[in-house]
């Protein structure tokens, strides 16, 4: 199984290296199972934080919101996440406002 998919489960691997015991221990060991199966062993990545892909930057605020996070912070992230996703409708309700297509 190697694809976008598990080169983004190489990438978090990678990550999590570096971030507290504490809170790696947060995370349940059949996700750190799941990604360690389904990761891409011939693909080498170092940590940059520059230079993370989309998906994996999507995977990482998962985990923090679903594991790592206090109460608190799911609330921001879950009300940054949802403002995303109305920007995200709202252009596409602009781009492709069928009221407007056959104009």
């Amino acid at each position: 199984m190697v694809n976008e998919y598990s080169r983004n489960y190489t990438e978090v691997l990678e990550i999590l290296k570096y971030i507290p015991i504490d809170e790696y221990n947060k995370i349940p060991k059949q996700k750190i199972e799941f990604y360690e199966k389904y990761k891409d062993r011939s693909y080498e990545y170092e940590y940059n934080f520059n230079i993370i892909s989309k998906n994996t930057k999507c995977i990482l605020t998962n985990l923090y919101k679903d594991y790592i996070a206090n109460d608190k912070e799911k609330e921001l992230i879950n009300s940054i996440l949802n403002l995303n996703w109305q920007k995200k409708e709202y252009e596409k309700r602009k781009l492709y406002n069928p009221n407007s297509i056959f104009s």
